[in-house]
């Protein structure tokens, strides 16, 4: 009642002053904060700090199974973003892509698809190569997670430039990207023998890279191949191992993909 009573003004000077508090009480303590600060800064209408520790809330949550506190809090950051012209284009675009990601992971596909595309859009505004490829291959991932034949047509398109782009680049992560996604194109399409020699570059190339999301999602294909071939027990083994590494990088999705994938291999092997 007493917060309420308060002139909207008063609120968020307030608001801000408790933000302000906070970071000068906790300077080496701030992503314990982050979430506080985030509420404060929001409610203070101090936009360009709202949208530092709003994106900063969601990169520390150590779980990537919250996907709906995800959504909400890059659909607030990009919000804070519109009331701020000074924050660069390459951040907001960078949001834009982890809320792509998530509806991806979620079939929010129509969504994921819309967020992509304003992504692409800022990367080409500003000149950001990578940024390009990124969006590009987001797109392409989002075409494949429909599972659907109608979606390679526009599928490859994207899959093909955003391997032109890392190449041009020189970026091995965004090229390793491209190559799994390639990968799942050619499993779909029965080449199976270039499916697994261009999953396999991927994961070498991902290993180094230090990339580990992509190693998961790559060696899900290749767990499926060695089903596929009557090689049971080597499938079963693959999988338990993809399991594991799915749930150190919080990949619910390809986790369950993984489980999936050694319980058909179970059923062949009787």
């Amino acid at each position: 009642v007493a917060y309420n009573s308060l002139l909207h003004e008063r609120r968020r000077a307030l608001h801000r002053a408790v933000g302000y508090a906070l970071e000068e009480l906790y300077p080496d303590r701030l992503p314990e904060h982050y979430e506080e600060l985030a509420h404060h800064f929001s409610r203070g209408e101090d936009w360009a700090k709202a949208f530092d520790y709003l994106v900063h809330s969601r990169a520390r949550a150590p779980d990537a199974y919250a996907n709906p506190v995800a959504l909400d809090l890059y659909a607030q950051a990009i919000e804070a973003a519109r009331r701020v012209p000074a924050i660069p284009r390459v951040r907001l675009a960078e949001v834009h892509q982890r809320r792509c990601q998530v509806l991806t992971a979620t079939q929010r596909l129509d969504e994921a698809h819309a967020e992509a595309k304003q992504m692409l859009a800022l990367a080409r505004e500003i000149s950001d190569r990578r940024l390009e490829g990124e969006a590009l291959a987001d797109i392409a991932y989002a075409h494949w997670m429909s599972f659907s034949s109608d979606q390679i047509a526009p599928l490859k398109p994207h899959i093909e430039q955003a391997s032109a782009i890392a190449r041009e680049i020189g970026d091995n992560r965004l090229l390793a990207r491209s190559l799994f996604i390639a990968a799942t194109v050619d499993q779909m399409e029965a080449r199976l023998a270039d499916a697994e020699a261009k999953a396999n570059e991927a994961i070498q190339i991902a290993d180094r890279e230090g990339s580990p999301g992509i190693v998961v999602q790559t060696r899900i294909l290749i767990d499926l191949q060695h089903n596929w071939r009557g090689d049971f027990a080597s499938a079963i083994a693959r999988s338990r191992e993809t399991e594991a590494a799915a749930r150190a990088v919080h990949d619910g999705f390809n986790e369950v993909i993984a489980m999936s994938n050694r319980a058909f291999a179970h059923i062949g092997q009787g």
